[in-house]
C-alpha cells in the first residue's frame, strides 16, 4: 500500500535541492560547495526519509557528474565495491534461512535449552535473539519471537520478552561483521583506505562488546521487571526441517566455518565465500528467482551512495581544512561524534546513519592523526545502538507496533539503554577496534 506523503514530507522534499542551491551562491570554492551542499541534501533526505532512500544514495552520483567534480566513470565505481556483494550473497542466505524456516528451527531448538519459568524464558528469548541476528536480519530475528510470545496474555512477561526481542536483535547485530549494515558499511569503506577488517577481526572485538551490553540489559531487565521463577506455560513445539532447510543449514555452518578461518586460505575472502554460498543455493534451487526479488535492494544502493559520498569528501580535504582551524581536542571530536551518531540513529534508519557520518569520521580522524578505524568504528557501533525511539529501528517499531510495549515505555527503558551504549562506545571502540 502506498503511503501518501504529508506537508512535512513534501517541505522536505523540495527543501533539499534548495539547500543545495543556496550553498552554490556562497562566496567558497568550487569543489567545497558542491560538497557541502550535497551532504545537506543527502543528509536531510536520508533522516527523514521523505523519498525512499534508493532515490537519495544516487544523488552524489548524479550531483558529481552533473557538475564535472567527479566523472561519472569514476564517482559510479562506489556502487559496485566489494562490501555491496558480500551484503547480497548475505542476503540470499538469509532469504533460504528464513524461505525453510532455518531460523524458526534454530529458535525453538535454543529455546528448549532453557527451564520453562520466567526467568528461563526471558534468557531464552535474550539469548537466542542475540545469535540469530548475528546472522539474519534484526528485523526477521525480532518478528520470529513476537510471533511465540503474541498468543500469550498480555502482561509483564509479554512486555519484557517483547522489548529483549528488539534490543538482543539490536546488540546481536553489533557482533559480526555480517550482523548489520553498518559494520559492512565499515569493512568496506576501510578497505579503500587499505585498513583490511576481516571477519574475525572484527568478530573477536565486537562479540564481547556486544555480549556486555546484552549482559548490562539482561540485569537491567531482571531488576526492573522483577523477573523471577515463575512457571510459565508456552509451548515450545520441535520445528522439523525439511531437505531444503537441512541443505541450508550446511550452508549457513559452512559459510560462518569459512569466515572464521578465511585468513587461513589465501584464495578466499569474506566475498568470494558467501558468493560461493549464494551461487550453490540457487544452482540447487534452494532459492528461486523471485526469492531474489525479494532481497532489499534499495540497502544496497545506499551502501553505494555512502562510499560516493566518502570519495567526494575525502578529495575535497573540507574536514581536515574545517578541524585544524577549529582547533578541536581529539578527545571531544570522539565524544561529540559518539553522540551525534546516537541521536541520529534514533530517528534514522542505522543503514543512512552508517553512510552519512563514517566518511566524515575518517577525515575527522586523518586531520587530526586519530586512528582512522577506531574512530569509524564508534560511528558504525553507535549507529546499530538506538533504543529508545521506536522509529530508531525496525525491531523497536515491531514491538512497538505490535502492542506490546508502549512510547513512553519503550523511552523510559530504552534510555538507559543509550546512555550505557554510547558510554561503552567512547570507552571502548575507539581503543578496541580493528
Amino acid at each position: 500500500m502506498r503511503k501518501e506523503r504529508g506537508i512535512f514530507d513534501i517541505l522536505i522534499i523540495f527543501i533539499g535541492p534548495i539547500g543545495f542551491l543556496a550553498f552554490q551562491l556562497l562566496p567558497i570554492e568550487f569543489h567545497v560547495k558542491i560538497v557541502l551542499g550535497t551532504i545537506f541534501w543527502v543528509a536531510l533526505w536520508w533522516i527523514f526519509e521523505a523519498v525512499p532512500l534508493i532515490i537519495t544514495s544516487f544523488i552524489p552520483l548524479v550531483v558529481s557528474s552533473i557538475s564535472g567534480y567527479i566523472p561519472m566513470k569514476e564517482i559510479s565505481k562506489s556502487y559496485a565495491e566489494p562490501v555491496i556483494f558480500l551484503f547480497l550473497g548475505c542476503f540470499i542466505l538469509a532469504k533460504a534461512i528464513e524461505k525453510h524456516n532455518v531460523h524458526l528451527f534454530l529458535l525453538n531448538l535454543l529455546l528448549r535449552l532453557f527451564p520453562k519459568n520466567e526467568l528461563g524464558m526471558f534468557l531464552g528469548f535474550s539469548l537466542t535473539v542475540f545469535f540469530l541476528s548475528m546472522w539474519i536480519t534484526n528485523t526477521s530475528a525480532t518478528l520470529i519471537a513476537l510471533s511465540i510470545i503474541s498468543p500469550i496474555p498480555r502482561s509483564n512477561l509479554t512486555k519484557v520478552l517483547a522489548l529483549s526481542s528488539a534490543y538482543s536483535s539490536n546488540i546481536g547485530g553489533i557482533s559480526t561483521l555480517v550482523g548489520t549494515p553498518p559494520n559492512m558499511i565499515y569493512a568496506g569503506m576501510m578497505k579503500n583506505l587499505n585498513i583490511e577488517v576481516s571477519f574475525w577481526s572484527w568478530f573477536k572485538f565486537a562479540f564481547p562488546y556486544a555480549l556486555t551490553l546484552e549482559f548490562i540489559f539482561i540485569l537491567f531487565a531482571i531488576n526492573v521487571f522483577r523477573i523471577g521463577f515463575k512457571k510459565v506455560d508456552i509451548e515450545i513445539s520441535y520445528q522439523k526441517l525439511s531437505k531444503e532447510g537441512k541443505i541450508t543449514l550446511m550452508v549457513f555452518i559452512f559459510t560462518i566455518f569459512l569466515w572464521i578461518f578465511s585468513s587461513y586460505f589465501k584464495f578466499l575472502d569474506e566475498t568470494t565465500i558467501i558468493l560461493i554460498s549464494s551461487i550453490f543455493l540457487v544452482v540447487f534451487k534452494i532459492v528461486d528467482l523471485e526469492d531474489i526479488r525479494k532481497i532489499h535492494w534499495d540497502t544496497l544502493f545506499v551502501f553505494g551512495g555512502g562510499f560516493a559520498l566518502s570519495q567526494m569528501l575525502m578529495k575535497s580535504e573540507i574536514i581536515e581544512n574545517t578541524v585544524v582551524n577549529l582547533g578541536l581536542s581529539p578527545l571531544i571530536v570522539l565524544i561529540t561524534m559518539a553522540i551525534i551518531t546516537l541521536l541520529i540513529t534514533e530517528i534514522s534508519s542505522n543503514t543512512s546513519t552508517a553512510s552519512l557520518l563514517i566518511p566524515i569520521s575518517i577525515e575527522m580522524a586523518r586531520s587530526l592523526n586519530l586512528k582512522v578505524s577506531g574512530l569509524s568504528a564508534v560511528i558504525a557501533i553507535g549507529s546499530s545502538t538506538g533504543f529508545m525511539m521506536p522509529i530508531g529501528t525496525p525491531s523497536n517499531m515491531l514491538a512497538y507496533s505490535l502492542g506490546f510495549v508502549s512510547f513512553k515505555e519503550m523511552v523510559k527503558y530504552g534510555v538507559f539503554l543509550d546512555l550505557i551504549s554510547v558510554i561503552l562506545n567512547i570507552l571502548i571502540t575507539y581503543n578496541f577496534s580493528p
